[in-house]
C-alpha cells in the first residue's frame, strides 16, 4: 500500500513552483527594446563628442573607441534597471517602502534587518557607508518578499513614505 502524500509538501511544492515563477516573471518583464536606450545614448553621447573633435583644440580620434564603449555600457545598465516592477505587488522595487529586506526576504524589524545587516531606517543617513547590506542587489521584493534575482539596486536613501 502507497502512502498518501502528505497535504504539507504539496503546499510547499506549489510555494516553490510561485517562487521561481515570480523571478522568471521578473527576468522576462516588459520593457523597451535594448536599441531604444542604445539610441538615446547615442545621441546624447555623440553630440558633444562630435563637436569636440571639429572644434580647433578638440579632442582627437581615440575618443571614438572610448564612446562607443560608453555608450554600450549605458545602455546596457539603463536596460537591465528599467521597468523594477515586483510581478507579485506590482511596486517599484528600488523606491518603494521597504517592509521585508530586499537581501534575504524576511520582514525587517524596526526598518532594519540583523541577519544581512540592512538598514531601512531614517537613521541611514549618518552612517550609510559602513552599511553593507544596502549595497547588495535586490533579491527580494522589499514591498512583498517576493524572490525576484533582480540585478537592480535600491535606492540609498531607504525608499518613499508612500508606496
Amino acid at each position: 500500500m502507497k502512502p498518501e502524500r502528505k497535504p504539507d509538501l504539496r503546499a510547499r511544492q506549489e510555494q516553490l513552483l510561485r517562487r521561481y515563477e515570480y523571478a522568471e516573471q521578473f527576468r522576462n518583464r516588459r520593457r523597451r527594446p535594448f536599441w531604444f536606450y542604445l539610441l538615446i545614448y547615442s545621441i546624447g553621447f555623440s553630440a558633444p563628442v562630435v563637436a569636440l573633435m571639429f572644434h580647433p583644440g578638440g579632442i582627437g580620434g581615440f575618443w571614438w573607441p572610448v564612446m562607443v564603449v560608453g555608450i554600450l555600457l549605458a545602455s546596457y545598465y539603463t536596460w537591465m534597471n528599467a521597468a523594477p516592477f515586483c510581478p507579485n505587488c506590482k511596486r517599484n522595487i528600488v523606491w518603494t517602502k521597504a517592509v521585508h529586506c530586499h537581501v534575504c526576504g524576511e520582514p525587517l524589524k524596526g526598518s532594519r534587518c540583523d541577519r544581512c545587516g540592512v538598514n531601512q531606517s531614517w537613521t541611514l543617513i549618518f552612517g550609510s557607508m559602513n552599511n553593507t547590506g544596502n549595497r547588495q542587489r535586490v533579491s527580494y521584493c522589499p514591498a512583498c518578499g517576493a524572490w525576484l534575482d533582480s540585478q537592480c539596486y535600491r535606492w540609498l536613501g531607504g525608499g518613499s513614505s508612500s508606496g
